[in-house]
């Protein structure tokens, strides 16, 4: 075998066009039994002291280790990429938690390093980390299973992570049709060697076989071309994915009309309100929000989509039983009504699967009674002593998480959305805080499912969510759920319209529209509600950073979104003061107003059904986009661009002005015959420059 690998790992890869190098440090695989007393025992391959190669299979059989064999198999997939897969053949009694594999380190010199290498990870829908801080990886462990983490299906929905380097590129990826519960991690060993890994969890297997390729394979060019190696797996695998969104006729007119949602609270200002401040504001009676939709859809002439936080009739977020609505329920079945009389539709936020007993924002909240006599206990999630597991969500309530195979849980569920629907609301963003779809991890020995975390858990979620679609159908009404971030691939077509949190990833690193280039054709989501922007960036450093958030959401196909402040103000983002800065409405304003024309025009076959396709960087100078809260800066080019492909293969690009000044566009590259639209009614011939507006939006058909 060409390939040289150890006990310790990866040194190397070799291909027919290329070779890898890697910097082996803990091992090819660790894997984390559970024993018979409910504790962990790991163990990895470099605590063997040798093993065995057999044709294309690395053995590892040491009865001091482990009371069995593991068999790690390696073979070509292409020139440029290796497949492997692993297999353990178990003796004993234990159950199998996880199992990390393969396991890579590499050499790197991070762009925080004043190098040029950087990472991908597939969490918040893609993001670019280019510095050494590992505080926003590994952070999955028995209290966390929902969070920003790199878990799939879940917050992030894609199977690869990617590193870029001058010395050499590598797409790490599981290529696995019926996307079995995952974790991809980066961690940084230190400044300058990183290690992935993918934590495969067995759904508490005594032995295991592979089903699937893990895959590592060279490659030149960027994330896009990382992204392209996934789409073309996913596109040919049989993973289920619901039909493309050009031949859905389950979707509600609504969705194809792309309303811009408008997200506020009724009570409060922000999460952190608390008792005093978590009272009727200026958005209460629920009624009075109407003249602020008026408004905006007649600037924006558009659908609107009001989109309410903080009106449940228990607590903000105290999840499960939130309804009736909080105050005054005839005042609020009147906004509904004269939403749809406007010929707007509504929706509400929710917060996902959970047994709150104290809320945080209303102290006089306590559910503990119910907790503790409605059969809650039991369908806790637990840890792996078999506790509890307590949820301190300490902006917002107290409480559990709580197991969905547990069939109190999807009752309770079901009940709750039907009451919801009934009341004629057309969109619920139900599961808050279950990102993408997915809930917190359980070990329970006593529910009716493996003792360890795995697939298990998205089937379960699966049952659920045809169960609350299948009820509100029942119920006569045809209303959407939605989750926080965007759907993981086995929830997408329960979930078609979600809340994403691609601007998250300002954490750490540079956000892109990977979700989008992927799965575009299948689903549309939201801008999302920008909730910790002023966390995550120096707002009034970058005036025009709220341009180029909305402009980059256009971009990646997603529809738009307003987050109202004080005095139907468009703010930065939810959570952000209202008694603070604010950005320039009128040109954010002007700028969705044009965006949205785009998306309903004849350019909606690609801005609402296309596929994205690889686009270079347009032909424009560049400036700081945003400011980050530690002083880094941000610096793109001023005219941003994306290309789709529409159903009929008809090619569209757009180009869009982010900034509040003129911009200069050199157009390269295209034919003669290409159509330059100025606006979505009126074009000319191709020029080789043209000079944008602020915020202007032009297309080039090929």
């Amino acid at each position: 075998m060409k390939d040289v690998i150890t006990q310790k790992g990866i040194k190397s890869l070799e291909f027919s066009q290329k070779r890898l190098d890697f910097s082996p440090e803990n091992g090819i695989f660790e894997i984390s039994f559970i024993t018979n007393r409910r504790k962990r025992q790991k163990i990895n391959s470099a605590m063997y002291k040798n093993f065995r190669t057999e044709n294309d299979s690395y053995v590892f059989e040491d009865a001091a280790v482990f009371d069995g064999r593991i068999s790690v198999f390696v073979k070509d997939a292409s020139p440029c990429a290796k497949a492997f897969r692993i297999k353990i053949e178990n003796n004993g009694d234990d159950i199998i938690e996880y199992i990390n594999f393969p396991i890579v380190s590499a050499a790197c010199n991070m762009v925080s390093s004043n190098g040029e290498d950087t990472l991908f990870w597939p969490s918040m829908e893609g993001v670019i980390i280019d510095n050494t801080d590992n505080s926003y990886s590994r952070l999955i462990d028995d209290t966390c299973g929902g969070g920003y983490c790199g878990v799939t299906p879940g917050a992030a929905a894609m199977q690869y992570m990617a590193f870029f380097s001058p010395k050499g590129n590598f797409y790490y990826g599981a290529h696995d049709k019926d996307c079995e519960l995952k974790d991809f991690e980066y961690r940084f060993l230190d400044e300058h060697r990183v290690e992935f890994d993918c934590r495969l969890y067995p759904n508490g297997a005594k032995s295991y076989d592979m089903p699937y390729d893990a895959i590592i394979a060279a490659f030149d060019g960027d994330w896009q071309d990382a992204a392209e190696i996934y789409r073309d797996w996913l596109y040919n695998s049989e993973t289920v994915l619901p039909k493309k969104l050009y031949l859905r006729d389950d979707l509600p007119d609504w969705l194809d009309e792309s309303p811009v949602t408008l997200l506020y609270p009724v009570r409060g200002t922000a999460d952190t309100d608390r008792d005093e401040k978590m009272r009727p504001n200026e958005y209460y009676p629920y009624t009075e929000i109407l003249p602020i939709i008026d408004s905006y859809a007649r600037r924006l002439n558009s659908k609107m989509l009001p989109l309410l936080m903080h009106w449940e009739g228990s607590a903000p977020w105290a999840t499960p039983y939130i309804w009736p609505p909080f105050g005054d329920n005839d005042n609020f079945k009147a906004l509904v009504k004269a939403v749809h009389d406007r010929g707007h539709v509504i929706g509400l936020y929710a917060s996902g699967l959970g047994i709150t007993t104290v809320s945080k924002t209303l102290g006089s909240y306590d559910n503990t009674a119910e907790y503790e006599q409605g059969g809650w206990k039991a369908c806790t999630c637990k840890n792996l002593d078999g506790e509890p597991i307590f949820t301190d969500l300490a902006f917002v309530r107290s409480g559990y998480d709580v197991c969905p195979s547990c069939e109190k849980v999807k009752d309770v569920m079901v009940k709750e959305v039907v009451k919801i629907a009934e009341a004629d609301i057309d969109y619920l963003q139900a599961f808050d805080q279950n990102l993408g779809g997915l809930p917190r991890f359980c070990w329970s020995e006593d529910h009716d499912h493996p003792a360890a975390p795995g697939s298990w858990i998205h089937k379960e979620m699966s049952c659920l969510f045809e169960r609350m679609n299948r009820a509100i159908k029942d119920a006569g009404k045809d209303m959407q759920l939605g989750c926080e971030s965007a759907a993981g691939e086995t929830a997408i077509r329960h979930l078609p319209f979600n809340d994403l949190r691609w601007f998250t990833g300002f954490r750490q690193g540079i956000p892109v529209p990977a979700y989008g280039y992927i799965y575009h054709e299948y689903t549309n989501n939201f801008m999302g509600n920008q909730n910790g922007i002023h966390n995550f960036l120096d707002l009034d450093a970058a005036p025009d950073n709220l341009l180029y958030r909305a402009a980059y959401s256009f971009l990646a196909g997603d529809m738009l979104t307003i987050i109202l402040g004080a005095g139907g103000k468009v703010g930065w983002g939810w959570n952000a003061p209202f008694d603070g800065s604010y950005p320039d409405n009128d040109r954010i304003i002007e700028f969705i107003k044009n965006a949205n024309e785009w998306r309903r025009a004849f350019t909606k076959k690609y801005l609402r059904f296309g596929k994205i396709l690889k686009t270079e960087n347009a032909n424009s100078e560049k400036s700081v986009a945003a400011v980050y809260s530690d002083g880094r800066r941000l610096v793109e080019n001023t005219v941003l661009t994306r290309r789709f492909e529409a159903p009929d293969g008809s090619i569209a690009q757009f180009f869009v002005n982010r900034t509040s000044d003129f911009q200069n566009l050199k157009l390269e590259g295209f034919d003669k015959a290409a159509r330059l639209y100025t606006s979505v009614t009126e074009s000319r011939g191709i020029t080789e420059q043209i000079t944008l507006a602020p915020c202007q939006i032009i297309c080039i058909i090929e």
